[in-house]
């Protein structure tokens, strides 16, 4: 079983905070620019919230659904949400 860092689980608590926020789902780059804007990820550290979301989606905390324009690339990508149970 792995462990945990401390980093990682706040992560994980702050993904799964945004996404609970959002009303219809958010893409990967959406998650990171609001990560930046409470104060828990550089701006632009894609790389911190990527290695998260596939770790909730493989915990079956979070699912993605259609894909769609996303706001700050310009380019259709996943859009992840809370999975219900």
């Amino acid at each position: 079983m792995k462990r945990y860092t401390q980093n990682e689980i706040q992560l994980d608590r702050a993904i799964l905070a945004i996404l609970e926020d959002s009303k219809c789902g958010l893409t990967t780059r959406e998650i990171v620019l609001e990560m930046h804007r409470r104060g828990v990820a550089p701006v632009g550290d894609y790389t911190c919230a990527a290695p998260r979301l596939k770790e909730l989606y493989n915990a079956g905390k979070i699912e993605y659904t259609t894909k769609r324009l996303c706001l700050l690339s310009g380019r259709k990508t996943a859009v992840w949400l809370i999975r219900k149970e």
